[in-house]
């Protein structure tokens, strides 16, 4: 039993120095990618500050090239930046003064339209009242006629009520006569009412069409002009999205090469003040990482001085144990499959 317990023991503490040293190894590879992280930001940071140093002269002066290139581009953006806002303002200038037309062609539109509007209306009007005078003028002549065809007929009667007929139909005459002098002279001045707007229409029509021309061709031209501006506007604003993508390049460009340089920062070390946080940095990340180096080394030493015959054992145990279970559930299948095979035999 000591043996199998020794052997157990040897095997299980192996495992646990690899599982150990596998931990350590993946941490080790952690801290090499914060370090060369840390790195990198140094040289960003070296760039940033302006830190010179001989030992990377060549990447800084690429630096500089890419940062020349980059301030002649926002000059150029500050041009075309100014070009916009005064662009921007002729725009608006334009629009107001286009505005300030069609407000004037606008305000000398509305007395006119009110006019017509005046105009065809009382036309409207006064042709309906004539029309219903001269219906009722029509009306009351064929009643006059009436009354004078009754009182002809009474000169051939001689009934003893024939004068009292004569009267009342002599007082229905007079008003008849009477109500045909009244219609009569409003007909003239409802026809002259009728030609005077009729007349005045024409006229007031032609103009509201000329001033509806000029409202449309000012509108158009209002479009163009201040189109025109737009499509300039439109042109500078592409300009400058261009020239700052070209910026963006630049950044990404300067930002690998002083990524790359910091290697060779951190191995000059320039003394400067605004580095020696990243140093600090650095040489933190760098410490932990030969700290786990020496774990690493401590658990493979013992890894590599454990009772090998021992270790060995076990997984001769553990291969056998394995092989008994294959074994056994071999023999469960097989007795299962043969009292299938017999049961579905039988029945």
């Amino acid at each position: 039993m000591s043996v199998v317990k020794e052997t157990v023991d040897a095997g299980v503490e192996q495992a646990r120095r690899r599982i150990q040293m596998l931990q350590l190894g993946r941490e080790v590879e952690q801290k090499e990618r914060e370090i060369a992280a840390a790195v990198a930001r140094l040289g960003q940071v070296a760039w940033d500050q302006r830190v010179e140093d001989p030992a990377y002269a060549e990447e800084y002066a690429r630096l500089l090239d890419l940062a020349a290139q980059q301030e002649s581009l926002r000059r150029r953006i500050a041009d075309l930046e100014q070009q916009i806002q005064a662009e921007t303002a002729a725009r608006d200038a334009t629009e107001t003064e286009w505005k300030a037309r069609l407000e004037s062609l606008a305000a000398e539109r509305a007395p006119v339209a009110e006019e017509l509007t005046r105009r065809e209306t009382t036309s409207q009007t006064t042709a309906e009242r004539l029309r219903a005078a001269e219906r009722e003028l029509a009306r009351t002549q064929r009643e006059r006629q009436t009354v004078q065809d009754r009182l002809a007929e009474l000169d051939r009667l001689t009934a003893p009520d024939v004068e009292q007929r004569r009267a009342r139909l002599l007082s229905r005459l007079a008003g008849l006569e009477q109500a045909i002098a009244g219609l009569e002279a409003q007909l003239p001045d409802l026809r002259r009412t009728v030609e005077e707007n009729t007349a005045a229409q024409p006229s007031l029509q032609a103009r509201l069409a000329e001033l509806d021309d000029q409202i449309t061709q000012t509108r158009a031209q209002k479009g163009a002009a201040v189109g025109a501006h737009e499509v300039r506007l439109a042109d500078l604003r592409v300009a400058v999205k261009e020239l700052r993508s070209q910026i963006a390049a630049l950044d990404s460009r300067a930002a690998q090469i002083s990524a790359a340089m910091g290697p060779a920062v951190d191995q000059a070390r320039p003394d400067a003040a605004a580095l020696r946080e990243a140093y600090a940095a650095i040489d933190a990340l760098e410490a932990a990482r030969i700290d786990l180096l020496a774990q690493l080394a401590d658990l493979k030493a013992e890894y590599e001085a454990a009772d090998i015959t021992a270790v060995r054992r076990f997984y001769v145990v553990v291969g056998g144990l394995v092989i008994f279970a294959g074994l056994v559930l071999a023999c469960c299948v097989t007795t299962f499959l043969a009292g299938w095979i017999l049961f579905g035999a039988g029945r």
